[in-house]
């Protein structure tokens, strides 16, 4: 039954995700507005995408042999998988990103405005079907290949390969897009086509490791089930499969929903449907819950996750409102040069991370108290469930800041009233979108934690232990550290497409991909030395520090105005997610090294 439940639902997304491309494609009308726009957009594309190849194939084949000769062989096929099926569910995901920017202006051009914001949400909603889709398919592969026992030894290949791609996806395509966007000079658009496809990859590493996760920390939940409440160890592992199944098919109907309210408030619409979406996954969960897992609490955990998840998306959605309380946002702030706004701005996203914290940590401990650590991955589960919807709207919020753009450039008549109503539209929602993909990152970095605590068999994580202790104040470093990296590289990257003033150029693309790779190999690198020099209790210490104070950081960055969110604030999770995966495949190479400078 599952398997077929499974298959069903990638498949009828897939089918959906056919459509909706094919729907956004037909809104295009050939003009030269149109013609020009799709021109520069594919070229900048297409060059950015050129640089991609090489670094991902060589990271790949090395960390690949790196788990065959450290681990097991069997690992190297499963990391293949998930960096495989991330790539490839990225790349075609992003050509939906030219299509529905350029249908968005075609309907601008044609004075429908409802169906260009319609466009950009259907074509972001193209990359959220794409990665989930392909990602269960993967998931499942692995999981109904493999018996119960060694499921939880492998099954974190396949995030770590997923990792290792995100991580040069998100950080080169922020770094480039973040660049192009301080660089871009009057009568020019931004290029976002790298920060759309960074977005799909750290969803699907999310989703992956979540999964990963609930796999390894199956065997807790059998213990922990009560007498009166018992289950196979093949049934905890693959109930995470369900869950995702369910959440493909609820985010399908979810994304119906979406209308834009050109009167009102027209980025209302885009977290409409994420709420119906939630609704059907908790009523569907509960049900299986109880048939597989004889009990409803494993339900409640996947709902807390999903709650947490949106209540604090409404919640930080009050800093990117005209109407907020806490921080007006004027029309000035697209091009932000005065000092006293970015402060008030940082201010306000320090101050923005109470609530949030709040609720994740409520989260985590009603889900332990409902299923032990099992539950808290099962939060990290739900919040995964709805990746799907979730990308779509993180997708529409850079979609419609981009045709705000390229409309403002490429149009002649009702340019500046349309371009203000897509930037408006992408505001609220992209407050929502990147508060999804933190919350979800947090959720999976607590079940990732957990995970490695309970694979490495640490009973107490001691902070009086030097080796802990060492381990914890790397973590809070290194959170500032990879941040300074990635703003630096943001920086030089558009010092060099000021120079050069022509986008046409390779250069542009290929800077930001050498500012990349230092971030992208000290994520790699710091946690295998910190693994190996201090141990696994050094590890852990560092590993708790790096997620929190990272995860926070994120929050701030992203409630703190479009000056910070373009520079590094969801690329920390990506490093920080890398991070995890690393520390939990290598895990038994660590513990066999045994830290030999504590």
């Amino acid at each position: 039954m599952l398997k077929v439940i499974t298959l069903v639902c990638a498949l009828l997304g897939l089918l959906i995700c056919v459509s909706l491309e094919a729907w956004v494609r037909k809104k295009i009308i050939n003009s030269d507005a149109s013609a020009e726009a799709t021109d520069r957009i594919h070229d900048r594309s297409r060059k950015f995408w050129a640089t991609q190849y090489l670094p991902v194939i060589i990271a790949t084949a090395v960390i690949s042999v790196a788990v065959g000769m450290g681990i097991r062989r069997i690992c190297t096929a499963v990391y293949l998988i998930g960096a495989g099926v991330s790539f490839i569910s990225v790349f075609f995901g992003s050509a939906s990103f030219r299509s529905g920017n350029t249908a968005a202006l075609s309907q601008a051009e044609n004075r429908d405005l409802r169906t260009a914001l319609k466009a950009d949400y259907r074509s972001a909603s193209v990359m959220g079907l794409l990665i989930t889709c392909l990602g269960l398919l993967a998931l499942g592969s692995v999981y109904l290949i493999l018996d119960p026992e060694t499921l939880p030894k492998v099954v974190g290949c396949i995030a770590l390969g997923a990792s290792v791609t995100a991580v040069f996806l998100r950080i080169s395509g922020m770094v480039y897009s973040g660049a192009s966007n301080l660089a871009a000079k009057s009568g020019e658009f931004a290029d976002y086509s790298g920060a759309f496809a960074g977005s799909g990859a750290d969803y699907i590493e999310t989703y992956l490791l979540a999964a990963a996760a609930a796999a390894v920390l199956a065997e807790v939940g059998v213990n922990t089930s009560g007498v009166t409440s018992t289950f196979t160890l093949s049934s905890a592992s693959k109930f995470p499969l369900l869950i995702y199944a369910i959440g493909i098919a609820a985010s399908v109907v979810g994304m119906m929903f979406y209308r834009a309210n050109l009167k009102k408030n027209p980025g209302r619409g885009t977290t409409l449907g994420n709420f119906f979406s939630a609704v059907i996954v908790i009523g569907a969960t509960a049900y299986f819950s109880k048939e597989m897992l004889q009990s409803y609490v494993y339900a409640w955990c996947v709902a807390s996750g999903i709650a947490a998840g949106f209540i604090t998306g409404e919640f930080n959605k009050m800093y990117a409102s005209d109407a907020a309380v806490f921080r007006r946002i004027s029309s000035a702030e697209r091009n932000i040069r005065n000092g006293q706004a970015v402060i008030d701005s940082f201010a306000a996203g320090m101050i923005s991370t109470l609530v949030p914290v709040i609720l994740i940590v409520a989260a985590v401990v009603a889900s332990y108290n409902f299923a032990s650590y099992y539950g808290i991955a099962l939060s990290a589960v739900g919040m995964g469930s709805v990746v799907c919807i979730n990308s779509s709207v993180r997708g529409f919020a850079i979609n419609a800041r981009s045709s705000s753009e390229i409309i403002e450039v490429s149009l002649k008549e009702n340019k500046d009233t349309y371009a203000d109503i897509m930037y408006s539209s992408a505001v609220r929602a992209d407050a929502a979108g990147r508060t999804y993909s933190a919350v979800s990152a947090m959720l999976a970095s607590f079940a990732l934690i957990t995970a490695y605590i309970y694979s490495a068999d640490i009973e107490t994580v001691n902070l009086l232990n030097m080796a802990v202790l060492a381990g914890t104040a790397a973590g809070v470093v290194m959170v500032f550290v990879f941040a300074g990296m990635i703003i630096t590289s943001t920086a030089v990257t558009a010092r060099v497409i000021r120079e050069r003033r022509d986008y046409s150029e390779e250069n542009g693309a290929s800077n930001s991909l050498r500012g990349a790779i230092i971030p992208s190999i000290a994520a790699l690198l710091v946690p295998v030395v910190i693994g190996s020099v201090g141990g696994i209790n050094a590890l852990a210490g560092f590993l708790t520090s790096l997620s929190v104070t990272g995860t926070i950081l994120v929050m701030a960055l992203n409630n703190s105005g479009r000056y910070y969110e373009s520079i590094a604030a969801e690329t920390l999770t990506t490093v920080i997610k890398l991070a995890l995966a690393i520390s939990l495949v290598f895990m038994p190479v660590f513990t066999q090294l045994n830290g030999f400078l504590f």
